[in-house]
């Protein structure tokens, strides 16, 4: 989890360094960046979540008080642990394809701004100015409104599914002082939507 938040917000950097070496339009950093923040709190936040439920349903004790031996030696029965792992691989399930949706949209329109606006396949995935005069604005508003839905499908289902590890923003990357802000306006924003 932790390499995968990484690479995200390693990926996420990049684009920021991208856009302010460019003259895309401004929606495509906040759409991209937003999410970014998105996806990211689907895996930190769902995972644990939906890995703190299981463990308890087969303990009946708090995640936080359940070492290897104890989760070992759970007396759930063999029915019980197959339905608390189906329940947890479906909750785990619908809540991933959602992020899946979000990066796959999120790569579509990093990819269409960095491939086509590269004078050659060298400098594609380098850092470097790009001219939105390359690129067709058409493309890369279509792409930002599928990244936008998706987005939307995504917080819709964390907020109403995990407004309090949401709201705890422990899964927010911890270097960046002024995302925490955005964040909260965003929660408040899906929570009143």
């Amino acid at each position: 989890m932790k390499i995968l938040v990484t690479e995200r917000a390693g990926r996420l950097r990049y684009s920021v360094e991208m856009f302010f070496n460019s003259d895309l339009p401004p929606s495509y950093l906040a759409e991209y960046g937003s999410s970014a923040h998105w996806e990211i709190a689907e895996m930190v936040v769902a995972a644990n979540a939906t890995s703190r439920r299981f463990i308890q349903r087969l303990t009946g004790r708090p995640a936080e008080e359940v070492n290897r031996d104890v989760f070992m030696g759970s007396e759930a029965s063999l029915q019980e642990i197959d339905r608390a792992y189906r329940e947890y691989r479906n909750r785990f399930a619908t809540m991933s394809s959602l992020g899946d949706e979000v990066m796959a949209r999120r790569d579509a329109l990093e990819y269409y701004v960095d491939l086509f606006s590269a004078q050659n396949i060298k400098s594609f995935r380098s850092p470097r100015r790009i001219s939105v005069q390359s690129l067709d604005p058409a493309v890369i508003d279509e792409l930002i409104e599928g990244l936008r839905a998706a987005t939307a499908d995504l917080r819709r289902a964390l907020v109403a599914e995990y407004p309090g590890g949401l709201s705890e923003l422990q899964w927010i990357p911890r270097n960046d002082p002024f995302l925490s802000g955005l964040i909260r306006m965003e929660l408040e924003a899906a929570q009143a939507g």
